[in-house]
């Protein structure tokens, strides 16, 4: 009785194990089914935002997910137009207007039998100007006259050494706002332009709708008088608010070096770009990211010219912070500078083959000579509190001594603003209509204008 008892029981354990382990595996079928892709979705962010004639092109990072909608507005309306399984979008055939689009990343996944969608959050809302059809032969492009704003892939992985080649096994990608004027004269297939990289300064960040060298006379005037000009912001976004940078402090870093740098190779193989020699420009801290990337040697530079520029880390940045300190903070960041007793200690080795006033430079006898690649200018006012002149100076005549062409022009005040000082031109050399916009042109705009025009032949 005790033997039969006790194996009643225990076919009744194990039925009710069997049960358990039964149920166990439904529930994990289920988390599988509803939670195997369970991280949460990412904001889409846009790589390309494009217009040509009647189209439209969007390209965004790829994601894990089934696929994506695409919205569209023309007004205060959004439709949703389609769902893509790709990282990429296009629209044909469109009509001259305006138009936004938003994309949003989705996932199919069940739940009690059912299937859902789950969302990721939705992109920056990416607004167009198209043209329509292109209906004749002599227009010289639907893109002349236009501004276009693009995502650059960098690599921001920088080595605990600090900078120099970066690791290819240690890649982390990711994508720098960089914008692009195109003049009126623009051209798909004829004459090429000649480009101006413009570095912008510490002031405002470039974005995927707004950017320092649309706002600022110098780049606008280049561009009324048949230049492009391109500028990257120098710093991810992403990048910057996980390390608490600025948005808009690059300090000429490895990171925006590497930025310009494809960001030119872009807009040369997909524009009709000189390829054979450009002009960088720049003021503020845009002087250290002009400067580096001269003397990177990375490109085909034919002349540079720049306001008031950062040329030293130590003397201009970090000795005599400016901008409420925020470029001495990024270029501890940035640099990698060793902490002790909890104070952020300088490094000359952190920043070597990036800090101006010691690349490229020999010491003989107290004396520096700095190889320079191209011919340069600089403006820069002698009371100015931000960026101190006489670095300037030292640095022209470093160039100098080791044979280069180097000058500066110096002017008695203005503060840190150079192309402010001296009253409107009466007539100016160049054209001054900007986009239908008439430019106030005062003498050193008027001069940077002379000096790249000096090169073309």
């Amino acid at each position: 009785m005790k033997t039969t008892t006790s194996r009643i029981a225990r076919i009744t354990c194990c039925g009710i194990l069997l049960l358990c382990i039964s149920s166990c595996m439904l529930f994990l079928s289920g988390m599988s089914e509803s939670h195997a892709t369970s991280k949460p979705l990412s904001k889409v962010k846009f790589t390309v935002v494009k217009t040509q004639a009647d189209t439209v092109t969007l390209k965004w990072k790829k994601q894990k997910c089934t696929g994506y909608e695409v919205y569209r507005s023309t007004g205060a309306k959004w439709k949703k137009i389609k769902r893509v399984t790709a990282p990429r979008f296009t629209e044909q055939k469109l009509v001259q207007g305006t138009y936004k689009y938003k994309v949003r990343a989705y996932r199919n996944h069940k739940y009690k039998g059912k299937s859902k969608k789950k969302y990721g959050k939705f992109s920056k809302i990416a607004r167009l100007n198209v043209t329509g059809p292109d209906e004749g032969e002599q227009a010289p492009s639907v893109l002349a006259g236009t501004t276009v704003h693009f995502f650059t892939p960098v690599n921001v992985h920088l080595p605990a050494t600090g900078p120099g080649p970066l690791d290819p096994n240690e890649r982390e990608i990711d994508y720098d706002p960089s914008v692009l004027m195109l003049p009126d004269s623009y051209t798909d297939s004829a004459e090429p332009t000649r480009l101006v990289i413009w570095c912008h300064g510490a002031g405002k960040a470039v974005t995927l709708d707004s950017s320092q060298a649309e706002d600022h006379v110098i780049p606008q005037y280049l561009v009324a008088n048949g230049y492009a000009v391109m500028d990257v912001n120098g710093l991810p976004p992403d990048f910057a608010q996980k390390n608490e940078i600025y948005i808009s402090d690059n300090v000429g870093s490895p990171i925006a070096i590497q930025s310009y740098v494809r960001a030119y190779q872009y807009v040369t193989e997909n524009y009709n770009i000189c390829k054979d020699g450009v002009f960088v420009g720049g003021a503020s801290m845009g002087g250290i990211s002009g400067t580096n990337l001269v003397m990177s040697g990375q490109l085909p530079v034919i002349a540079h010219g720049a306001l008031c520029p950062v040329l030293d880390t130590y003397n201009e940045i970090w000795k005599h912070p400016w901008n409420y300190g925020t470029p001495k903070a990024a270029l501890a960041t940035l640099y990698k500078f060793p902490k002790v007793a909890w104070q952020t200690l300088y490094m000359e080795s952190k920043v070597k083959g990036y800090n101006p006033v010691n690349n490229n430079t020999t010491t003989i006898d107290g004396v520096k000579y700095t190889e320079y690649p191209c011919p340069v200018t600089f403006w820069h006012c002698d009371d100015d509190p931000t960026v101190d002149a006489e670095v300037t100076k030292a640095f022209v005549q470093q160039i100098k001594n080791a044979g280069g062409e180097a000058y500066m022009r110096s002017l008695p005040y203005g503060g840190h603003a150079p192309d402010e000082v001296g009253e409107v031109l009466s007539d100016p050399s160049g054209n001054t209509n900007y986009r239908g916009k008439q430019l106030e042109i005062k003498p050193v705009t008027e001069e940077v204008l002379l000096w790249f025009n000096s090169f073309n032949m």
